[in-house]
């Protein structure tokens, strides 16, 4: 088991008055073999921005908004298993509102000492947050077997974590997601973090020597090798003066009985709608145009690629032939 040092200090400025909680933590990939220092550098740069996302989770998780701010610094890296050794230092408001914070986890917890739960607290946060980023990274329609055997290593964690706060599973699990600030990065950091657990197949990693706080050999199989962010279900591109082929027409309606071919961009006929600004007759004589358009895509799974459905017609060169 870890051995937590504690620190408390008071740093002043100019008109300010921080609190400082600073402990020390670890983690500890069982990794057989060792691992290239690329991969090292990349999980560190991830853990600090996992880490970085724990001040508004464990706000949220207390009801407060006493924590600025964290700092980390690396302690020790150690090889044979990868051991990463680390310091955090949470900034609080003021000295008042760090023992007032402790006091709701006092209460929270059931412990006679709140100040005890606080590295658990921490190393348990930590660790949640680093597998809803696993789950945020995984690829939109990945098989139900990844998806439960995350979910379940994450549940484990969650019930740990709402053990000590008195909160259910579920509970925990919303306040992490709402509290995080940018749900794309996290999973990149996610990624990186449980990657060098991927270079051994019975690796798993440890948090805190707690084996409540582990990130499994399977979750880490399952866990995509690089983070794609997902696709937008839908996107524009807009194309000046592009050369338009008419193939359906509507001299009454602006917004239906119209379709286009637009050569090299979609070569079936798609539906076109108009800028009420547009004369039908005039376009609805023409054969072929150079127009602006706003080209309408969305992402169709099947072909994991986007697929034009619509075209907005904004103007067209009336003097073109």
């Amino acid at each position: 088991m870890v051995r937590f040092s504690q620190i408390f200090y008071i740093f002043e400025g100019l008109a300010l008055s921080e609190f400082v909680y600073e402990d020390s933590h670890q983690l500890r990939y069982t990794n057989r073999k060792y691992v290239p220092i690329k991969s090292i550098i990349e999980s560190l740069q991830a853990l600090e921005g996992v880490v970085e996302e724990t001040p508004y989770v464990l706000n949220g998780l207390t009801q407060s908004d006493v924590i600025t701010r964290v700092e980390i610094d690396i302690k020790s890296i150690a090889a044979g298993s990868l051991i990463e050794d680390f310091v955090v230092r949470y900034f609080f408001k003021s000295e008042e509102g760090f023992n007032g914070w402790v006091d709701k986890l006092r209460k929270q917890s059931g412990m006679e000492d709140g100040k005890k739960i606080v590295p658990i607290l921490i190393g348990s946060t930590i660790t949640a947050v680093a597998l809803l980023g696993v789950v945020k990274a995984l690829p939109s329609g990945t098989g139900g077997q990844a998806t439960s055997t995350i979910t379940g290593n994450n549940n484990v964690v969650l019930n740990f974590v709402g053990q000590n706060l008195d909160m259910d599973a579920e509970t925990v699990e919303k306040v992490i997601s709402d509290s995080i600030r940018n749900q794309k990065k996290l999973a990149e950091n996610a990624v990186k973090l449980v990657k060098p657990g991927k270079l051994d197949d019975e690796a798993q990693i440890i948090i805190d020597g707690n084996d409540q706080l582990v990130i499994t050999k399977d979750t880490i199989k399952s866990a995509p090798g690089v983070y794609e962010p997902p696709k937008p279900a839908e996107k524009i591109d807009k194309y000046d003066r592009t050369l338009v082929k008419i193939r359906g027409t509507d001299r009454d309606n602006y917004r239906r009985g119209w379709s286009v071919i637009l050569p090299g961009i979609a070569e079936q006929r798609v539906k076109l709608q108009l800028d009420e600004n547009i004369d039908l007759n005039e376009l609805a004589a023409r054969d072929m145009v150079y127009a602006n358009v706003d080209v309408i895509f969305k992402f169709d799974k099947s072909l994991n690629d986007y697929k034009v459905v619509e075209i907005y017609m904004n103007s067209w060169d009336n003097s073109s032939q």
